[in-house]
């Protein structure tokens, strides 16, 4: 602005010397204008290269800015993903979880009906053990009570091979005795060979894991489920075993009241029928004495 100035007061004098008749000349050849343009020349050139400056710090900061964005939208898209891919596996998981849930309940109300009804304990244990076995994919199993001795005894078997079907002279093995007397299911690894040898068309092979349910209630033990399996058993199938525990107690102990209930029937109608014999007998013994009196007189 004060170059500007300068150079028009100096065309305002040169004017006004030229108006004058004056020596207008003689000021234009003094080089006075043209220090002027220099210095004007100089001060736009210091102008352009500030806005240039300028120009090229905007131009940094919106770089600056524009990948701050870039960085910003590709975080926030990890994070978006992260939280899709939490929420797909949590949403799998439940959904695991409630199938799992569903399972158990459907296997808890399949194995007690299998119970009702007025059965002995040598079916009651067929029924359970035939049911546990295609619930669990068991290859074998026993089914072993505890009887009124305190011994446990096998009453039924699932695909036990021939020369151990005699279930009468079978005895519980140490395995069995361990889990009646821990009353907490067993999961066994690394059987030896010949452990339930497990009968099939293709003849015969032993098991690689064995799981031992103990049905107890209130303390009590009533039976041993035993199944062997040729693969690896799951938390699962352990979880299922739990939850049947008191029901197939209570199952066991009413098929032996139910037992001792027929046996004692049964007994008090052998003891009737004997007293009615005893009766008959002194019946006709007293009209053979009327006789032999009457013919005495």
């Amino acid at each position: 602005e004060l170059l500007s100035r300068e150079k028009m007061a100096e065309l305002r004098e040169t004017i006004a010397l030229q108006r004058a008749g004056g020596n207008a000349h003689a000021l234009v050849h003094t080089d006075r204008g043209k220090r002027a343009m220099e210095r004007f020349r100089e001060v736009y050139a210091v102008m352009v290269e500030t806005q240039r400056q300028k120009l090229d710090l905007g131009r940094a900061q919106w770089g600056d800015i524009t990948n701050q964005v870039f960085n910003f939208n590709v975080i926030s898209a990890l994070v978006l993903l992260v939280l899709i891919a939490g929420s797909a596996i949590s949403a799998g998981r439940d959904h695991r979880l409630r199938n799992r849930e569903y399972w158990i309940r459907k296997s808890q109300l399949l194995v007690t009906s299998q119970m009702q009804g007025d059965q002995r304990v040598e079916q009651l244990g067929e029924s359970v053990i035939t049911a546990l076995a295609q619930l669990l994919d068991a290859q074998v199993g026993v089914f072993h009570v505890n009887n009124a001795q305190g011994k446990l005894v096998g009453v039924a078997a699932y695909a036990l091979s021939s020369d151990r079907q005699s279930l009468a002279t079978m005895e519980s093995s140490g395995l069995v005795s361990q889990a009646g007397k821990e009353l907490m299911p067993m999961h066994i690894r690394d059987l030896p060979n010949g452990y339930l040898n497990i009968a099939s068309a293709l003849g015969s092979s032993s098991p690689r894991e064995l799981l031992l349910i103990p049905a107890s209630l209130n303390g009590r033990l009533q039976a041993v489920i035993e199944l062997g399996f040729l693969r690896h058993i799951g938390q699962t199938e352990l979880q299922l075993a739990s939850s049947l525990i008191e029901n197939i107690a209570m199952g066991v102990r009413a098929a032996k009241d139910r037992s001792r209930l027929e046996e004692l029937l049964e007994e008090t109608r052998q003891q009737a029928a004997q007293l009615q014999t005893q009766q008959e007998e002194l019946r006709v013994g007293n009209e053979e004495l009327e006789e032999q009196s009457r013919t005495l007189r």
